[in-house]
């Protein structure tokens, strides 16, 4: 996960990481079943240049992406 956060922070990706205030905020959900999933990081892509770069760094890493839509879903992404 180290390689998949550098590359998106030299892309100028913002990206979240384990143990910060923000990612723990981000990942918090009131659905208890997902209460302890925990991504490997969390990116919050403001342009649409940040979504391509995310999408193309995960795939090369082969990372699974997951897009979270503010908390209408089953698991509350």
């Amino acid at each position: 996960m180290d390689a998949v956060i550098s590359a998106l922070l030299n892309e100028g990706v913002p990206v979240l990481r384990i143990g910060e205030k923000d990612y723990e905020r981000s990942v918090a959900t009131s659905n208890l079943l997902y209460r302890f999933f925990r991504p490997g990081c969390v990116v919050q892509p403001t342009q649409i240049r940040e979504v391509e770069s995310v999408i193309r760094v995960a795939k090369s890493h082969d990372v699974a992406v997951t897009i979270k839509n503010g908390g209408h879903s089953y698991t509350g992404c």
